[in-house]
């Protein structure tokens, strides 16, 4: 069990303890006899107290328990491991210990010590599979991306990893998948909350890696797949129904769409050869480190971006998010943005070290580069739809997935901030134009 450190400074120490202290008295509590005692307060103001009656917090008391709920959560007592709402909920079942027992915490570490003794035993490393669509294992059982694994659904799986589940009827939650759902297992620390929380970034991040792999080996990128963990119900857009006829006729038509986009196969040679890229394992190293450099929070931020990008049914909004996933890296200060991506990107593609664009050709993107970011301005400035065409998106959703195969490369190397790698894009860019015009 996590033991957490007594966090607080002398000024929050005063500040919680005169909080305490104004909790201690009448003011801020309403005795509560019948429904009129409530008034016009909002609800969940009341105290369950332990004698089966109850006590509403007053404006005054609400203000005490929230100065001390802001401080304690701004302070971090429990590494990012527990969020507002379970040290509220601590404080909260705390208060109601308190007042039912007809005392008061007298210190800011008694305090913490109370609502630490709720919290901790809740902070647990949880293992969480999820069903995941849009990618096809061909003729192998697993795919491992570091420690997550893409497998197919299985109750022998469950029964390895020695969990009781029969109450669970997996085998009828298995039956309704379909058949191109997967399961990806992972592990994420901390509370319940921030467990199933970190879990889905996570999720999402290995959804991108997976689409930047088709971005990167196909040339309309990753506009034809749809990769995502499902954990709501809305995460794989369903199947769809629905009808229509002519309207002078009687010819009755129905129409049915399911999962959006064509499956990523993986067979053993692809599987091989994505275990031997380490760009894949440096990336995947990123996601699940806490502690990122400038340079490793971006392509983190890059890869959401990718992951929501592809997944979007609209291509205008494909387009101005995988913008939004090459923008992360070069409009770090928003001057000439135009020029700092159209060079960036141009530069990154050729000289990055993957040759993903011929050398000669560096001229012809950097323009084509330039004129892509004026299709975005028109969709976020003008609210324009219809001017982007599949090919823009494509054309797009190719170069980003390049760059973010790239930038993790450059983590490799040592670059730790995205103002590096733009600044020697520049100076890249200012020799090649001194070159042409010297010939």
């Amino acid at each position: 069990m996590m033991k957490s450190i007594f966090p607080f400074s002398g000024k929050q120490i005063r500040t919680i303890e005169r909080a305490l202290r104004q909790l201690a008295g009448g003011k801020s509590y309403k005795p509560i006899r019948s429904i009129e005692d409530f008034g016009d307060k909002p609800f969940h103001r009341e105290l369950q107290l332990s004698n089966h009656k109850m006590v509403l917090l007053t404006d005054h008391g609400m203000e005490q328990v929230e100065r001390i709920v802001d401080l304690t959560v701004k302070a971090d007592p429990f590494a990012g491991l527990a969020d507002y709402a379970d040290v509220w909920s601590a404080s909260w079942k705390t208060l109601e210990q308190l007042v039912s027992a007809g005392q008061m915490a007298e210190s800011a570490k008694e305090w913490f010590d109370l609502i630490s003794a709720r919290i901790n035993p809740q902070i647990q490393s949880r293992i969480i599979i999820v069903p995941f669509v849009g990618v096809e294992l061909k003729d192998i059982e697993d795919l491992v991306l570091g420690s997550f694994k893409l497998l197919r659904p299985s109750i022998r799986h469950l029964e390895d990893m020695g969990v009781n589940h029969e109450w669970a009827n997996v085998p009828k939650i298995i039956a309704a998948y379909r058949s191109r759902e997967l399961w990806l297992q992972g592990c994420a620390r901390g509370t319940p909350r921030v467990s199933e929380r970190r879990f889905r970034t996570l999720a999402d991040l290995v959804a991108g890696l997976l689409a930047v792999a088709v971005g990167v080996l196909s040339k309309s990128g990753a506009t034809r797949v749809f990769i995502s963990p499902n954990m709501t119900g809305h995460d794989s857009h369903g199947d769809a129904t629905w009808f229509s006829w002519v309207a002078e006729g009687a010819g009755f038509h129905i129409h049915q769409s399911g999962l959006r986009g064509v499956p990523f196969e993986i067979d053993l040679g692809l599987r091989e050869q994505l275990y031997q890229a380490s760009t894949f394992q440096t990336a995947m190293r990123i996601f699940e480190n806490e502690k990122r450099t400038p340079l490793e929070e971006s392509i983190a931020r890059g890869f959401h971006w990718f992951a929501d990008a592809h997944r979007d049914p609209t291509p205008v909004m494909q387009f101005v998010k995988y913008w939004s996933c090459i923008e992360t890296f070069f409009s770090i200060d928003q001057e000439e943005i135009t020029k700092s991506v159209s060079i960036g990107v141009a530069v990154v593609l050729v000289f990055g070290g993957y040759e993903f664009v011929p050398k000669d050709d560096y001229a012809k993107v950097k323009k084509r580069v330039a004129d892509l970011y004026g299709l975005r301005s028109q969709a976020v400035h003008r609210a324009s739809r219809t001017h982007v065409t599949e090919l823009d998106v494509a054309e797009l959703s190719r170069y980003s997935a390049q760059l973010l195969i790239n930038m993790a490369a450059f983590v490799e190397q040592g670059y730790q901030r995205p103002d590096e790698i733009k600044q020697h894009c520049m100076r890249l860019n200012t020799q090649i134009e001194r070159r042409h015009n010297a010939t």
